[in-house]
């Protein structure tokens, strides 16, 4: 099986591709990495040259920046995550990070937050099919959120394309699986405990899907002895405290990663309703760290289909 790390978006990646053919092995290889290369270029929040930082570079103003079908799609999804998620998800929303910054040592200044959540809004950004725009300055919009995800099923896609049977690919735990393990049996995916390090809390046994993970473990900050996770309010501008940790699969990453970040930002009274609602299989860590799954039933129900 050919084996590859690297890093893609800002983080840690690895793709594992299996073929008869070493020749195949190592197109798909290059095809895989030309692919995410082209989607960072595209939607990076922090390449200058993005099609996302040229939206950003001309806010406030009445300059209109063409979009294609490919960046139109991604955001009709996040609008759908929007919706769904009652405002929480806001891809308008990025520019907060700039208060609650990893090395902060303090709460931030409240003037320099209301200031910030001046230029947030999702209903400020004026898009079509063809063309988007942010009606004010200051205002960025940041797809960091999905775009990982959509890499990973855009990944997948080139696989399958090249008659590729078993396969990983892994961007930051974003993870897209073709067919088993080359041996025949299930991939193992590993869900983190979210407060020990190198502890697990469960093991996944997967085949043919994908798996998307939001936790506010990788980013958080410990201010005065409490926990503020990265996800944040785009309403107060504070850090939401829902889940510890939300797993979950589906056929498609971006599915997978936009139900789990979605479950992430919502209130807590209404979060196991709303997962149950959605009908995907999930395990989710609450802060106390008590842990709900659906995972037994739906792949139960998924083995009767089929």
């Amino acid at each position: 099986m050919l084996q590859h790390q690297f890093k893609a978006m800002g983080g840690p990646a690895r793709l594992l591709v299996e073929h008869r053919d070493s020749k195949v092995e190592n197109i798909a290889l290059r095809r895989v990495l030309d692919e995410l290369l082209r989607i960072e270029r595209k939607f990076s929040f922090y390449i200058n040259s993005s099609l996302v930082s040229s939206i950003n570079n001309s806010a406030g103003t009445k300059r209109m920046i063409k979009i294609d079908d490919e960046f139109a799609s991604l955001l009709h999804f996040a609008d759908t995550l929007y919706k769904e998620s009652d405002g929480a998800f806001d891809p308008t929303a990025g520019i907060l990070k700039d208060v609650w910054k990893l090395d902060k040592q303090s709460l931030p200044d409240n003037d320099e937050l209301l200031e910030k959540l001046g230029c947030v809004g999702w209903t400020k950004f004026d898009w079509s099919s063809h063309s988007a725009r942010l009606s004010a300055k200051g205002m960025k919009i940041d797809l960091g959120g999905i775009v990982k995800e959509y890499a990973v099923d855009f990944a997948t896609k080139i696989l399958r394309d090249l008659n590729i049977k078993s396969a990983l690919v892994d961007l930051a735990g974003d993870i897209g699986l073709i067919g088993d393990k080359p041996d025949g049996t299930p991939w193992e995916i590993s869900v983190r405990h979210p407060r020990i390090s190198g502890k697990s809390v469960s093991m996944l046994r997967l085949s043919d899907v994908c798996v998307a993970t939001s936790g506010d473990y990788e980013r958080a900050l410990i201010i005065n002895g409490k926990r503020y996770s990265h996800l944040i309010n785009p309403k107060t501008g504070w850090p939401i405290d829902g889940l510890a940790s939300c797993t979950v699969v589906s056929e498609q990453c971006l599915l997978a990663g936009g139900t789990a970040t979605t479950a992430s930002l919502k209130e807590k009274h209404e979060i196991m309703e709303w997962l149950e609602n959605i009908g995907l299989p999930y395990l989710a860590i609450d802060t106390s760290l008590k842990v709900h799954s659906n995972l037994d039933d739906a792949f139960e129900r998924n083995r009767q289909r089929q």
